[in-house]
């Protein structure tokens, strides 16, 4: 929800000041005065205040006209002077009752990407609050804390959801594409029934996003959360592959697993495992048969007893007790190794860890040194009382006590950056050491080997002449515990993936079959609802205003875009058209005030996403009936009392009945002339 509390407009030529202030009230606020005297630059500072410049084009020009921007005078008669300075400022209210107080300079302050702000709680006065500095029109505007947009949406108490662009990418439901729906200006605003919509931001079917979010249909959400769902299964993909790589480096070259598919199956949701088969005397061999052949073929063979030799050479002897000492060696190495390689791979993801941290603080400082580019004063400690930096708590009264020397905003991305820089460095050496390590692991493992032959061959050589057999014995056990060893590892590390194939399985699946539930693009039960109710409403309204083009009842809603359609007699038969050129001017401006004025009854909180603000510039223009007119104000005065309309009208159309407005409770700020007048203090 967001109420517009005040609004003040300051333009500065020297010494003089021009301006004016306006309170609006809860329900229909009237701006009267006469033709020309700047009643729209009234509801264009409105623009201006919440940065929706875009709304109007890609320009970013200021919407105001040259008194705000270039030069003033008091008369027609009077004059011209230079603008030295001039802003504009706003108050709004949220749905909690919290007041933010905006200001924005537009000649001879600060930069005009800047948004300055107060944040007052529900109970708060205007004097008091939390100030704080936000950017506009700049990159991350509506992703960064610091950006206004995503701070203005947080305050009105929008989720923006991302939707997709042309380009194939995604990006936020930017809010200068909601508010066209909200804010009927005088130049563009009146030239089609719905929006116009802003097109620089290239969102796929933009009308319909629009209104998906306002509305806050279940097609909507269901898209949203179709393509989280599809994020996960890519995700769950990506992991699962990655697996197989693994479990290929596990059981090397002699092994082969079976029943491991390219990507998720669902055979691993059931606890299935990973089925390992050995190629062994020339036949592959299932894992578990193959390893209890083996133990009991070793079993066998350790019954045999073997003889040893007695004229053994005692250089043999030497060298099997030196090559069992290296075989102790080598053992401890690798389990040496083995813990380091788990300390340095820590090591790496701290510093992982440590870099996404610092590159985060880079990011709000970068934002807190443009926000200070653009003219700010505050810093984020002084918004959230915390460094940007270290994140420890700074206590609001003793800010102006300070008297140490802080490091400057350049100095602090200066030295982030160098942290940036250190801790990438630190982090290229840890792998580097892991790496090595690996490759020393593999070269330890590779000589333990070699050195458990040559063990073998020396007992060979130990044994007796006539016992050949025996020797053939001993270097066939140890073959054979080699294997078994080996075959174990593998499938231990099997069993272990086998686990985290399940997980994988699970995540991919459950997403796939919630995808299947969804309904695309396909309005249920409680989205036809909505726009039944807002058919219903729209139908009400014309009939109110008079509107004649069509008969009422043969008005109805695009599915598509939601559009006010006509059903028409073609040769093709009954088809749908939409309400555009189709109606008369005054038609066109009355199906407007419905459509709008619908839009807000049936998508108020907590039903919809409507802020309950609806801004109409000049609703009596294309020569409206003053009938019409009277009765769109007369609807508005009376049905939305909990709701906000602003509306600039011209004196002499609503003359007649302004009075009947005022005892419906219309708040109507009149102004016998300019809007701009000169003021006796700045």
């Amino acid at each position: 929800m967001l109420f517009i509390e005040r609004l003040r407009l300051r333009s500065l030529a020297g010494r003089e000041a021009y301006g004016c202030d306006l309170s609006f009230h809860e329900g229909l606020n009237i701006i009267l005065a006469p033709n020309g005297s700047g009643k729209s630059t009234c509801l264009q500072a409105i623009i201006y205040a919440l940065g929706l410049e875009r709304m109007l084009g890609a320009r970013l020009e200021v919407p105001l006209p040259y008194a705000m921007r270039q030069r003033i005078h008091a008369n027609a008669d009077a004059p011209y002077k230079p603008v030295t300075r001039s802003f504009v400022s706003m108050v709004v209210r949220n749905r909690d009752g919290q007041r933010l107080v905006l200001r924005r300079d537009i000649v001879g302050g600060r930069d005009r990407k800047l948004v300055r702000t107060i944040l007052t709680s529900a109970k708060g006065e205007y004097g008091g609050g939390i100030r704080k500095d936000f950017f506009l029109h700049d990159r991350g505007s509506a992703r960064h804390e610091d950006g206004f947009h995503y701070f203005l949406a947080k305050f009105i108490g929008w989720d923006i959801p991302s939707v997709p662009q042309f380009d194939g990418g995604e990006a936020p439901l930017y809010i200068e594409t909601i508010f066209p729906m909200f804010f009927v200006e005088q130049k563009r605003g009146w030239s089609a029934i719905q929006g116009p919509f802003p097109t620089m931001f290239r969102i796929q079917d933009l009308n319909r996003r629009v209104m998906e979010f306002i509305l806050s249909l279940d097609a909507g959400k269901s898209r949203l959360r179709y393509a989280e769902l599809r994020a996960v299964m890519s995700t769950a993909v990506q992991r699962w592959r990655e697996v197989v790589v693994l479990a290929r480096e596990i059981i090397g070259s002699t092994g082969r697993v079976h029943n491991l598919t390219p990507e998720p199956s669902e055979r691993f949701l059931h606890d299935e495992v990973v089925k390992l088969d050995f190629f062994y005397k020339g036949e592959w061999r299932e894992a578990n048969e193959l390893l209890a052949d083996l133990k009991s073929e070793v079993a066998r063979l350790e019954q045999i007893e073997l003889s040893e030799t007695e004229d053994a050479s005692p250089e043999l002897e030497e060298e099997l007790i030196s090559r069992r000492s290296r075989q102790d060696e080598l053992t401890s190495l690798i389990e040496v190794i083995r813990r380091e390689w788990s300390t340095i791979q820590d090591e790496v993801n701290a510093v992982a860890e440590r870099l996404s941290v610092l590159k985060f603080d880079l990011v709000r400082n970068q934002d807190a040194q443009k926000l200070k580019t653009l003219g700010s004063r505050l810093g984020k400690a002084a918004f959230e009382h915390r460094c940007p930096t270290c994140h420890q708590s700074l206590e609001t009264e003793l800010l102006p006590e300070l008297t140490s020397r802080t490091m400057a905003l350049e100095q602090n991305i200066k030295f982030i950056k160098s942290q940036i820089e250190l801790y990438e460095a630190s982090q290229r050496s840890a792998v580097s050491s892991r790496d090595e390590l690996a490759r020393k692991y593999n070269a330890f493992n590779a000589e333990l080997y070699s050195v458990m032959q040559r063990i073998r061959e020396l007992r060979q050589a130990l044994t007796r002449p006539a016992s050949s057999a025996s020797r053939a014995q001993i270097e066939q056990i140890v073959r054979l515990n080699a294997q078994i060893e080996r075959i174990t590892s593998a499938r231990e590390g099997m069993d272990s993936l086998s686990d985290n194939l399940g997980g994988i399985s699970r995540e991919y699946f459950d997403a796939q079959s919630e995808i299947r539930s969804l309904r695309l693009n396909e309005l249920g039960s409680s989205d036809r609802a909505k726009l039944s109710n807002l058919l219903i409403e729209l139908k009400r309204q014309c009939r109110a205003y008079h509107f004649a083009t069509y008969g009422i009842e043969e008005l109805g809603l695009a599915e598509d875009n939601f559009r006010p359609v006509v059903e028409i007699e073609t040769d093709e038969g009954r088809q749908q058209q939409e309400l555009g050129f189709e109606v008369s001017a005054s038609d066109g401006i009355r199906l407007k005030w419905a459509y709008y004025l619908s839009l807000m009854l049936v998508s108020k909180f907590p039903l919809g996403n409507h802020p309950g603000l609806c801004v109409f510039d000049e609703p009596g223009q294309q020569a409206m009936e003053q009938e019409s007119l009277r009765e769109f104000l007369k609807f508005s005065s009376i049905n939305f009392r909990e709701r906000q309309i602003i509306t600039a009208v011209t004196t002499e159309k609503a003359r007649p009945f302004i009075e009947e407005l005022r005892g419906l409770g219309a708040n109507v700020i009149e102004f016998g002339g300019r809007v701009l007048q000169p003021l006796r203090a700045t």
